[in-house]
């Protein structure tokens, strides 16, 4: 479903005070497990990106090397 600023608000108008506090905090969890998740994926990357630099310098060490001969 596709939430607008009108349709959430609608969704949200009859709720009392802890209702709408519970969906509050459930968006907040959402947000939590969203921003943990994006951190994951960037340490994943960071790590990937230094193991190919890692590959990569070993290679040119190998390069340099044999171009001695």
């Amino acid at each position: 479903m596709l939430w607008t600023s009108s349709t959430l608000c609608r969704s949200l108008e009859g709720l009392d005070g802890e209702a709408l506090k519970a969906r509050v905090e459930d968006v907040q969890s959402t947000l939590q497990k969203v921003s943990d998740a994006k951190n994951k994926v960037v340490g994943f990357v960071e790590g990937v990106k230094k193991v190919v630099d890692s590959v990569s310098g070993f290679f040119d060490k190998i390069k340099d090397i044999i171009a001695r001969f």
